[in-house]
């Protein structure tokens, strides 16, 4: 968040030397190791305000990120940026809007190994189970059950499998 890329660095490589992958969060460190992926620091501080509760804000950092990157061939922020802001709008209760977001993260990313494509099913068949849009959210729920080989699919998977016997599939 300081553009201190040389300690980023420093201590990105150290993943690999210290711990191991238990879970989804040493997932993900690892897999931003292997594959030194350098977040955008506005998506970092998007995530991190989301994460305190300062929706607003996390939509101003997003809103900045996206002013300041139109063009963007790096697949993880633009996934990241599609779902954060996804989930940010869903907090917001504007919920159309988070639907939009979060097919965007689905149509783009559901052929890679990145998480945000799995969550964002999940978080759609949560909405439509909400609506009680049933067939909608089974659908999504399955899709979610469907991606594999993604970081945090063990914990996605199960409760996209218990909603599923929820609402009776």
């Amino acid at each position: 968040l300081q553009n201190d890329i040389t300690n980023f660095k420093l201590y990105r490589d150290r993943i690999n030397k210290v711990g191991d992958i238990r879970i989804g969060a040493d997932k993900e460190a690892q897999f931003h190791f292997e594959n030194e992926i350098q977040p955008h620091p506005c998506l970092i501080r998007a995530r991190l305000l989301f994460d305190g509760g300062y929706f607003n804000k996390a939509i101003e950092e997003l809103n900045t990120y996206r002013s300041h990157n139109t063009i963007n061939n790096n697949i993880y922020d633009e996934l990241s940026y599609n779902y954060r802001y996804a989930r940010t709008l869903e907090k917001l209760n504007d919920i159309d809007s988070a639907i939009v977001f979060y097919k965007k993260t689905i149509e783009k990313g559901n052929k890679n190994n990145l998480f945000f494509s799995a969550k964002s099913a999940l978080q759609l068949g949560l909405i439509y189970e909400n609506r009680n849009d049933i067939k909608n959210a089974k659908l999504y729920f399955k899709k979610c059950i469907e991606m594999d080989n993604h970081l945090y699919e063990q914990s996605l998977e199960q409760k996209a499998k218990t909603a599923l016997e929820r609402i009776g599939d």
